[in-house]
């Protein structure tokens, strides 16, 4: 993963339920666990040594206390909006409007992201929206955002969401728009977004069908703390397992020393050094304080499934769509650009919503390491078009359009 915010990798997990739901399962035998890490190796293929190299500590004697300790500590947390900047400028075009950061799979707090994206200065006030751990509730974050324009005397807002960032960002306006429709939208930008069906690379989809499947196990799996080291560790399979041949008559699971097993007639190579590697970095991510917990990652990840063409669908004619992507395909290895831009542009067009699709070398939502590029393209191509809803808008108010030399470079 380049940055905090960025989603080369499934993140981090907790997880919740009670002891008397998991008693059974702490309880149970040696001999009776061991069909179900089979049935783990069964549902997840080539990562299936992965999943379970941890498996052992989702059924030890603590696993129910660290549920509920999990479900503690998101408690009763909300969605929370960081001012980043305040605009000064009572007498310019935007000093009524804000941009709205948000980020993807796996983070927590847009704060960095927005702190990087100094180019949303130009245009009003810019703040960061920060996930609560408890759930990812679209309508409380469309609230929190209507609470702050109300107290910042907001009149046009624009949400700037990054990979998964993005179809969020348009489950937030569909909320604002119903929950406030005097606060207006004026632009929503998908950066680097999977959008409908094929939307990731098979690595992605790999990873995500991964998650879904170990956290399946137990409804309240998703707040036990420890296991999420299992779960990313098995995510990131690709960087420390490799095939190394085939043999079609083996059609189990089969162990062939510390180092190789084989399942359904292909054998794998397990490069430990590489795989104490990846453990030792996921280790060191999960002490980050902003780090996603599973339960809302789980729910990010659910985001794929967002029917996109009933929220589009919703969206005010006005509000401008804007899709920024790798200028090619290879440059991102976590979204299929090329898939996802597809299947928006095809519901933009059925249902006559403005958008423009701009190809620049930002690879996946990595503002931090493309500084330079996404201050360019924020501001030569993104603003502009955004800006004119804002005119629009300040002419149907009455209001004397006027930008300040210093934002109109």
């Amino acid at each position: 993963m380049p940055t905090k915010n960025s989603t080369k990798t499934l993140p981090h997990f907790p997880a919740g339920a009670e002891r008397n739901q998991l008693d059974g399962e702490v309880a149970r035998s040696q001999a009776e666990t061991a069909p179900r890490f089979a049935k783990i190796a069964k549902y997840t293929g080539a990562a299936a040594l992965a999943a379970t190299l941890h498996a052992g500590a989702l059924f030890a004697t603590d696993v129910s206390e660290g549920i509920k300790e999990g479900k503690a500590r998101v408690g009763d947390e909300r969605a929370i909006v960081h001012e980043i900047y305040e605009f000064t400028d009572d007498e310019s075009l935007f000093a009524h409007h804000g941009t709205f950061v948000m980020t993807g799979l796996g983070t927590k707090n847009a704060s960095e992201t927005a702190e990087t994206l100094v180019a949303h200065r130009a245009v009003g006030d810019v703040y960061a929206i920060e996930y609560s751990n408890k759930e990812l509730n679209t309508a409380d974050i469309a609230a929190r955002i209507i609470e702050q324009a109300e107290a910042a005397e907001l009149k046009e807002v624009s949400l700037d969401g990054y990979s998964m960032g993005g179809p969020i960002a348009i489950d937030v306006a569909t909320h604002i728009q119903q929950k406030a429709p005097e606060l207006k939208v004026v632009g929503i930008v998908l950066n680097s977004s999977p959008v409908g069906e094929n939307g990731l690379t098979k690595r992605s989809e790999d990873g995500v069908r991964m998650m879904e499947r170990v956290l399946s196990l137990h409804e309240d799996l998703v707040y036990y703390e420890k296991g999420r080291v299992g779960v990313e560790l098995a995510a990131r399979h690709d960087r420390y397992l490799q095939e190394s041949s085939h043999a079609a008559s083996e059609r189990t699971l089969a162990l062939h020393g510390l180092s190789s097993y084989s399942y359904r007639g292909t054998r794998y190579e397990i490069d430990w050094g590489s795989a104490r590697h990846e453990l030792a970095d996921i280790r060191e991510r999960l002490r980050d304080p902003d780090v996603a917990a599973a339960q809302l990652i789980r729910q990010q990840a659910d985001v794929l499934k967002l029917d996109l063409k009933e929220k589009i669908r919703q969206l005010d004619s006005a509000t401008q769509i804007i899709y920024t992507r790798s200028e090619h395909a290879d440059g991102d290895d976590v979204v299929d650009i090329e898939a996802s831009e597809e299947n928006l542009v095809t519901i933009l067009e059925r249902y006559k919503k403005e958008y423009e699709v701009i190809h620049e070398d930002v690879q996946h939502a990595n503002p931090a390491e493309r500084r330079t590029e996404y201050d360019r393209m924020i501001r030569r191509q993104i603003q502009p078009a955004i800006t004119g809803q804002i005119v629009l808008r300040a002419l149907e108010r009455g209001d004397a359009p006027y930008i300040s030399p210093e934002n109109a470079e």
